[in-house]
């Protein structure tokens, strides 16, 4: 009888062991808004997204100079006002031209509201060199999403698109998988800041 009780027992005891576990594991993978920019952000921490604005932005540009030293020829002329001769002249000059960089790499992303999310990403080419280019910083190095704004977001490959376009914004992943989580993530804040939604349709 003894054996019977303690069997009984330990089967209540599994069975709310068992109810704890799944109540908490229900509790750790709960979907929320909240949770969803919390993803964001961790994923953008870890380094391996690139962040890509379409060639047709501005976003693209980043502006290059280089200083050289210019010399020219000049005529001289004596005291009666005749050309007597040629002699150079040198100065510091300057020159400036744009080139396409589309990528950045993506440092970070957090909530700036319920439905929006700032994406900061790298503005690497500020100081690098290409001979005797020196490149610019591009002067933007920050994002800002707002989700009620967006109509749809997919999974292309390893490629995240958001649409419509956002001056050509777009997310390369390190793996379609992470492209697939990222986009449902994203797609789940454009829904719950979707104020349409309230109205069944």
């Amino acid at each position: 009888m003894t054996v019977s009780v303690s069997r009984v027992a330990i089967a209540g005891w599994a069975a709310a062991l068992a109810i704890g576990l799944f109540s908490t594991a229900g509790a750790q993978t709960a979907q929320t808004p909240e949770g969803a920019q919390k993803f964001l952000g961790v994923v953008a921490a870890q380094g391996t997204t690139k962040l890509y604005f379409d060639s047709s932005s501005n976003w693209s540009t980043v502006y290059a100079t280089r200083k050289f030293e210019k010399c020219v020829q000049e005529a001289t002329y004596d005291f009666f006002g005749f050309q007597n001769g040629t002699r150079s002249r040198c100065f510091d000059d300057s020159d400036s031209k744009t080139i396409n960089a589309p990528a950045r790499d993506l440092k970070a992303a957090s909530a700036t509201g319920a439905c929006s999310t700032r994406f900061e990403f790298s503005d690497y080419f500020q100081g690098q060199r290409d001979g005797d280019w020196e490149f610019g910083p591009t002067g933007r190095t920050t994002y800002v999403v707002n989700w009620a704004k967006i109509a749809s977001v997919k999974a292309d490959g390893s490629w995240v698109r958001l649409s419509p376009p956002l001056q050509g914004f777009h997310l390369l992943m390190a793996s379609p998988d992470m492209a697939t989580r990222m986009a449902f993530a994203m797609e789940f804040l454009r829904q719950s800041c979707d104020a349409a939604a309230a109205t069944g349709f």
